[in-house]
């Protein structure tokens, strides 16, 4: 008897087929996350690498014509200039026009308002009448008798 065919009463090791569900799941989370992860770093990668990109070729960009305007209106707000010599019209630096300007409204706070102008005609029945000096007009005093044509008729 040989001894090749002596398995017969050894025990026989079966093999697992089950699967490890919770690992596989685990590592599918994983996989997803650092997928996502990768996505939006290369997007924020792309949108600081685009936003350099437009600052340095548009924004930083000067162009001559504005720079031409941005000299011509220095120019007219820090220069005497005439604007139309025929009408006698002048621009003036800016700061000057606010230096006059001011002293205009402090030499109007300072002047007293001036008084009222008086009605050209007072009107019918007035007892006030129109003073041709700067003092306030005072009613008359009332007479001690009402005229004869305000008199009330006595009832019986």
């Amino acid at each position: 008897m040989s001894d090749s065919h002596s398995t017969a009463h050894e025990p026989t090791q079966l093999e697992v087929d089950r699967p490890r569900s919770g690992l596989i799941g685990v590592m599918v989370l994983i996989t997803i996350g650092l997928v996502a992860g990768i996505c939006v770093g290369v997007n924020e990668y792309f949108k600081v690498i685009l936003e350099a990109e437009q600052q340095k070729k548009v924004f930083s960009v000067v162009d001559a014509r504005l720079l031409n305007l941005r000299v011509e209106e220095e120019q007219k707000l820090t220069r005497y200039q005439w604007v139309d010599s025929k009408h006698q019209q002048v621009r003036i630096p800016l700061e000057r026009a606010r230096e006059l300007t001011l002293s205009d409204y402090r030499e109007a706070a300072a002047q007293p308002a001036a008084p009222a102008a008086a009605p050209s005609a007072a009107p019918a029945g007035s007892a006030v009448q129109p003073l041709a000096s700067g003092a306030p007009a005072t009613p008359p005093a009332p007479s001690a008798a009402p005229p004869a044509s305000a008199k009330e008729p006595k009832h019986p």
